[in-house]
C-alpha cells in the first residue's frame, strides 16, 4: 500500500511539472573562436599572474561576479596597465557558489595568458569567455606551453608570433 501511495504521489508530481512546463531553463551557445578573431576583438592580450580574487554581488543582488586582479608579466598586444582588474561571472559569496558554463575560471597565483575586452559598461572582461584564457605550464625544459582556450597546446613564443602576424593558415586551425 505504501509503495502505491508513493508511486501515485510521484506520478502526480510528474504530471504537475509537465502541465506547468517544468522549471525554466536557459542555455548559451559558444561558437568556436580562433586566435585572429579573439585578437581582433581584444583591447589587449596579456601574459600575467593572478594576484587577487574577490567575489561580490551585482547591484540588484541577483548574480555573483568575481573581480580578478592580474599582474602583467608581459603585454602581448596593446598597452595594458601593469595591474588589471577584470570582472568574470560567477564566484563564491555568502555560502553560495555560482558558475557560468563556458566562463573563464581563475586560480590564485596561476600564470595565464588572457585576451581582454570590455563589458558593455566598460569594465574589463575576458574576450571569448573561457576561449580567451590559457594557463601557462612549464615543461621539463622550461618551455612555456599554453593549456586551455584558443591557444591550447601552443608555446608562448608561438602565440606571440601568431599575434604579430595574424591571418596565417596555422592561426585559423587553432
Amino acid at each position: 500500500m505504501r509503495i502505491s501511495v508513493l508511486r501515485a504521489g510521484a506520478a502526480l508530481l510528474l504530471a504537475a511539472v509537465l502541465v506547468n512546463g517544468g522549471p525554466a531553463a536557459s542555455a548559451s551557445t559558444f561558437i568556436r573562436a580562433h586566435i585572429p578573431d579573439l585578437s581582433a576583438g581584444s583591447d589587449s592580450v596579456v601574459h600575467a599572474r593572478v594576484v587577487g580574487l574577490r567575489s561580490d554581488w551585482n547591484a540588484d543582488h541577483s548574480m555573483i561576479f568575481t573581480q580578478v586582479t592580474l599582474q602583467v608579466i608581459r603585454p602581448l598586444k596593446g598597452a595594458p596597465a601593469e595591474r588589471i582588474t577584470i570582472r568574470v561571472p560567477g564566484g563564491t559569496l555568502d555560502g553560495l557558489t555560482t558558475e557560468m558554463v563556458g566562463g573563464p575560471r581563475f586560480v590564485m597565483n596561476d600564470e595565464v595568458v588572457a585576451f581582454l575586452s570590455r563589458w558593455d559598461d566598460g569594465a574589463p572582461a575576458v574576450m571569448g569567455y573561457a576561449q580567451g584564457l590559457s594557463r601557462v605550464w612549464r615543461g621539463g625544459a622550461g618551455t612555456a606551453r599554453l593549456r586551455g582556450g584558443v591557444a591550447d597546446g601552443l608555446t608562448l613564443r608561438e602565440l606571440v608570433r601568431r599575434l604579430r602576424s595574424p591571418g596565417t593558415v596555422a592561426d585559423l586551425a587553432s
